[in-house]
C-alpha cells in the first residue's frame, strides 16, 4: 500500500477523481456492479458484488459542492485538511480557513 503522508489537498482530490473514474469503469465492465470487500468478525475477507448506479458515484468535493449549492438556509464552505493515520491535525494550519 502506498504512503500518502504529506499529501496536499489538491493532490488528494486528484486521487479521488481517479478512484471515481476507476469505479465507473468497473461498473461499465461488470454490468453495473462493483466488487467490494467486507470482513467477518474473525477477520476473514469476504468479496461482495454490489449493484450501483454510476450517477451515485461522487468525490467528497463533488458532494460538498452539491450540498453548498442546494442549501438555502446554511452557509457552507468546504475546506480540505488532509490527515494521515500517522499524524494528527495541526490546528495552527487552520488559521484563515473559517474553521476556527
Amino acid at each position: 500500500m502506498r504512503d500518502y503522508s504529506g499529501v496536499s489537498a489538491s493532490r488528494l482530490e486528484i486521487l479521488e477523481q481517479r478512484l471515481k473514474s476507476d469505479v465507473i469503469a468497473e461498473l461499465a465492465e461488470f454490468q453495473g456492479q462493483v466488487l467490494l470487500h467486507s470482513e467477518t468478525a474473525d477477520g476473514d475477507v469476504v468479496p461482495v458484488w454490489e449493484r450501483v448506479d454510476k450517477l451515485d458515484i461522487a468525490t467528497i468535493r463533488e458532494m460538498m459542492d452539491d450540498a453548498e449549492h442546494s442549501s438555502k438556509d446554511v452557509d457552507l464552505t468546504f475546506v480540505r485538511i488532509p490527515v494521515t493515520s500517522e499524524s494528527s491535525p495541526d490546528v495552527s494550519k487552520w488559521a484563515g480557513t473559517g474553521t476556527e
